[in-house]
C-alpha cells in the first residue's frame, strides 16, 4: 500500500543566488582561507560549495529575513491530518549531485520540481515527512541536483498512519579504526550565522522553541552538521574539488549546541562504482566545550544536563536523645520516601531506581550481639540495608517497577548516591532516580572488622582501623592546630546555626515528620513531630566550649564533644534527571549536577582529605575557588576544617553559611544528600550560583561535588 501523499506534486518554486550567498555558507559551515576556491570570489577556480543547494528551499530568492513558519508551512496532503510547521527538525538529507551549480544565478532561471515521497505516521514521538527536490535550470531542462528529505514534525502522530520503512543505515566497518579523523570547534555565534543563509527557524536562536521540544534551550542547524560533515568528507579525502562528491546521505541522530566540537571520523571502504569510492563516515556530535571555557561551560545549559527538581530533607535529631532516637532506620527512610512521592510533582511511576546512601546499615542495637558474633556481620548489615530500602520504597507508595539500592562509601555515602544516579541517568541507563542519605545513629551500629595479619603489616593499611577521634588529633597534632583555634571555629558554627534557625533559612528546606518518642523518665511513647535541627545550642561561646573535656583522652587533648560533629539521626533526599526530561514534565528544576570526584589521603588524617578532593575537582573543571560562591564543607571535626582552611586559603563567608555538623550534627549517610539540600536553599537566598560541596571519608579518603544554583529566592 502506497504511503499518503505517495508521488503527491508540489508547487515549483523559483529560486536564486549570488556569489556573496556562496561566500556566507562557506563560511558558515568551517570553510577558511586554506580553501580559497570556495571563500574568494577572485579566485582562478572559485566554486560553488556543492551542498549548498540544501538552503535554496529557505531561500528561495529572497534577500530579506523571511519568516520561516510561512515560508515552511506544509502544504495540504491527501490523508494526512495538517502540520505545525513551528515544531520542526530535520531529519536527514541525502544529495546527488549531476553537475556543478554556476557561482550565481544571474542572468540565469532555476527552479525546485518538489514531491512528496511519503508520510509516516511515528506515534506519539512525531510525523516524518519524506520529500524529493530536484534543481532544474528552466531554459535546458537540466538537472543539477537531487536532494532527498526527511522532516520530523515533532509530537504530531498517532493519526494511524503507517509506520514507514526503516531508515537505511551505512555503518562503519566493524572493529576497524578510521582511516580519517577531522575536527571542527563551533563557536557560541555558530547558529546566529548559519541562519544568515536563510534558514531562520527560532529553534535555533531563542531559548523557548528548544525547550518546548525537550532540548533545553537552541540547537544547532541539523543542515549545519550536515554540511559541516560534508566539508569534513570533502576536504579530508576529496582534495576540496566538488567533482570528487558525487552523492552524499546522512541522518541527524543527536542535537548539536553552539560551541560543540564536531569530530567527523571517516572510513574508505575501497570499493568503486565507476570512479567514485564508497566511503563512511560518522560524526561525534558531543557537547565538548573547549578545555578555557571553565565557569561558563558550567552555568551554560544543556538538554542532557543532570539537574535536581526536589530537595528536602528531615530536620536531623540528636542521637539518643532526640525526636528519631527511638525511629528505625527503614522508618527514617520510609516516612521521607512517602513526602518525596507527595511532593515529587509528576507521576512517580516514572522513578526508574532509588539509592540509598547509609554507613550503620540499620543493625538494630538489640541484634547487634547477634551480628557480632558473625564473621560476615558487615555482609549482613549491608544486605539489611537494600532489603530495608526495598521495602520503604515500596511501603511509601513507587511502583514495583523503581529499583533499589544502597551504597556505602562512610561519610560521602549520601554524595555517592547521588553520583551514582547522576551516572546511570548519563549513561542513559536510567531516566529519572531518586537518591537518599539516611542515618539512624541511634538505633544503627557498625563494628571495625578485624583484618588479617597479612594486611596490617602495611602501616597505612593497619591505620585504617585508627578510630575517627584519633585520626582527628592526628591532625590537630601533626599540623599545629591548636585546642583554641578548634574552639573558636566550632562556636562560629554554632553562631552560624543559631543565625540561621532564628531567621529561619532552614525552613524551605525541612519537612516535618512525625516519630514515635519514648519518654525515658515514664517508658511511655507518643508522637512528636521534628520541624527544627536539634543540635544547634543557642547561646554557645568559645568560653563555654573551653571548658569542655577531651573527648579522645588516650590521643590527644584538642577534640571535645563541642568541637567535633554530633552523632545525629536523619535523612535528605534529591530527585535527578535530565533536564530534558524535567522541561517535559514541566518540573521546576532547582539545580544542575555538574560532577564529583573522590581521593585518597593518608588513612591516620583522614580529615584532610577536602584538602586534596577540592583542589582536584577544580582542576577537572577548570575553574579556581574565586569562582565558588558558597561551600558546605563537612565539620567532621573542628581539626580537620581549620586545616582545610588554612591550607586551602578558604574564604570564610562562603563556608557554611548556616554552620556545618559541629552545630548541625552528622548523620554519616544523610549528610552528603543534605550538605545539597542546604547549600541549594542557601544559594537560593543569596541569589548565588556556584555550590560546592566536601566531606573528608574514614578510612582515608576526600570527596566533593559541583552544583549550579537554578533558582532565584
Amino acid at each position: 500500500m502506497a504511503a499518503p501523499g505517495n508521488n503527491f506534486r508540489l508547487a515549483t518554486q523559483e529560486v536564486s543566488w549570488l556569489q556573496r550567498d556562496l561566500l556566507l555558507f562557506a563560511v558558515s559551515i568551517g570553510v577558511t582561507t586554506d580553501e580559497l576556491n570556495f571563500v574568494f570570489e577572485q579566485n582562478d577556480v572559485f566554486q560553488a560549495f556543492p551542498t549548498y543547494p540544501t538552503i535554496l528551499p529557505f531561500k528561495l530568492t529572497d534577500q530579506e529575513v523571511v519568516d520561516f513558519n510561512s515560508r515552511l508551512a506544509p502544504p495540504e496532503i491527501p490523508g494526512v491530518p495538517k502540520l505545525d510547521s513551528g515544531r520542526i527538525i530535520d531529519g536527514g538529507r541525502s544529495l546527488t549531485f549531476h553537475r556543478q551549480i554556476p557561482t550565481t544565478s544571474a542572468g540565469r532561471h532555476f527552479k525546485l520540481q518538489s514531491r512528496i515521497v511519503g508520510v509516516y505516521d511515528k506515534g506519539k514521538i512525531g510525523t516524518v515527512v519524506e520529500d524529493e527536490k530536484i534543481l532544474v535550470d528552466c531554459e535546458s531542462g537540466d538537472e543539477y541536483v537531487k536532494i532527498l528529505g526527511t522532516t520530523f514534525y515533532m509530537g504530531q502522530g498517532n493519526w494511524n498512519g503507517p509506520k514507514g520503512p526503516a531508515p537505511k543505515s551505512y555503518p562503519p566497518p566493524e572493529g576497524r579504526k578510521p582511516d580519517v579523523t577531522y575536527t571542527y570547534q563551533t563557536t557560541s555565534q555558530a547558529a546566529l550565522i548559519y541562519r544568515l543563509n536563510g534558514d531562520y527557524n527560532r529553534l535555533h536562536v531563542t531559548q523557548e522553541p528548544g525547550k518546548s521540544l525537550g532540548f533545553g534551550g537552541p540547537i544547532m542547524h541539523g543542515l549545519f552538521t550536515y554540511n559541516c560533515a560534508a566539508h569534513a568528507i570533502l576536504k579530508a579525502v576529496g582534495a576540496s574539488n566538488p567533482a570528487n562528491l558525487r552523492e552524499f546521505t546522512a541522518r541527524f541522530a543527536v542535537p548539536v549546541r553552539p560551541g560543540d566540537q564536531l569530530i567527523t571520523e571517516i572510513w574508505r571502504l575501497g570499493e568503486f562504482e565507476g570512479e567514485y569510492e564508497d566511503v563512511r563516515l560518522d560524526s561525534i556530535l558531543g557537547h565538548i566545550q573547549p578545555p578555557s571555557s571553565g565557569l561558563p561551560a558550567l552555568l551554560r545549559k544543556d538538554a542532557d544536563d543532570i539537574v535536581i527538581t526536589l530537595a528536602l530533607r528531615t530536620a536531623l535529631g540528636k542521637g539518643f536523645k532526640g525526636g528519631f532516637k527511638d525511629t528505625e532506620f527503614a522508618s527514617i527512610v520510609y516516612r521521607l520516601l512517602k513526602v518525596v512521592h507527595k511532593k515529587a510533582g509528576f507521576n512517580t511511576s516514572l522513578v526508574e531506581d532509588i539509592c540509598v546512601g547509609n554507613v550503620l546499615d540499620f543493625i538494630d542495637l538489640q541484634l547487634m550481639n547477634i551480628a557480632l558474633r558473625s564473621a560476615n556481620s558487615l555482609q549482613v548489615a549491608n544486605e539489611m540495608a537494600a532489603h530495608v530500602t526495598r521495602a520503604a520504597a515500596l511501603a511509601a507508595g513507587f511502583s514495583e517497577s523503581a529499583g533499589t539500592s544502597s551504597v556505602n562509601r562512610f561519610c560521602s555515602s549520601g554524595l555517592k548516591a547521588v553520583q551514582e544516579v547522576a551516572n546511570q541517568i548519563s549513561r542513559g541507563s536510567i531516566d529519572i532516580g531518586i537518591a537518599i542519605g539516611a542515618e539512624s545513629m541511634s538505633r544503627g551500629g557498625a563494628t571495625i572488622p578485624n583484618l588479617p595479619s597479612e594486611i596490617c603489616k602495611v602501616q597505612s593499611a593497619a591505620d585504617t582501623l585508627q578510630p575517627m577521634g584519633q585520626t582527628s588529633e592526628n591532625v590537630g597534632n601533626d599540623f599545629n592546630i591548636s585546642r583554641e583555634a578548634q574552639d573558636r571555629y566550632a562556636a562560629e558554627s554554632f553562631r552560624r546555626a543559631e543565625a540561621a534557625q532564628k531567621a529561619g533559612w532552614f525552613d524551605d528546606e525541612i519537612v516535618p515528620i512525625t516519630a514515635q518518642f519514648q519518654d525515658p523518665k515514664t517508658g511511655e511513647f507518643h508522637e512528636v513531630t521534628l520541624t527544627k535541627d536539634e543540635g544547634p545550642r543557642w547561646g554557645t561561646t568559645f568560653d563555654s566550649l573551653s571548658k569542655i573535656r577531651p573527648a579522645f583522652p588516650e590521643f590527644g587533648d584538642k577534640s571535645t564533644g563541642g568541637n567535633s560533629s554530633q552523632i545525629t539521626d536523619g535523612a535528605a533526599a534529591v530527585i535527578l534527571m535530565r533536564r530534558s526530561k524535567a522541561e517535559q514534565l514541566k518540573l521546576p528544576i532547582m539545580g544542575k549536577f555538574c560532577g564529583a570526584t573522590v581521593t585518597g589521603v593518608a588513612p591516620r588524617i583522614m580529615g584532610i582529605g577536602p584538602s586534596i578532593a577540592i583542589p582536584k575537582l577544580l582542576r577537572k573543571f577548570n575553574i579556581n575557588l574565586n569562582d565558588i560562591d558558597l561551600i558546605e564543607l563537612n565539620e567532621a571535626f573542628a581539626s580537620m576544617a581549620v586545616y582545610c582552611h588554612n591550607v586551602l586559603g578558604l574564604d570564610p563567608s562562603k563556608v557554611n553559611v548556616r554552620g556545618g555538623a559541629i552545630a548541625l550534627g552528622h548523620p554519616l549517610g544523610a549528610t552528603g544528600v543534605r550538605q545539597i539540600v542546604t547549600g541549594l536553599s542557601e544559594a537560593r537566598r543569596q541569589n548565588k550560583k556556584v555550590l560546592l560541596t566536601t566531606m573528608c571519608v574514614g578510612t582515608g579518603q576526600g570527596m566533593a561535588a559541583l552544583f549550579i544554583n537554578e533558582q532565584a529566592y
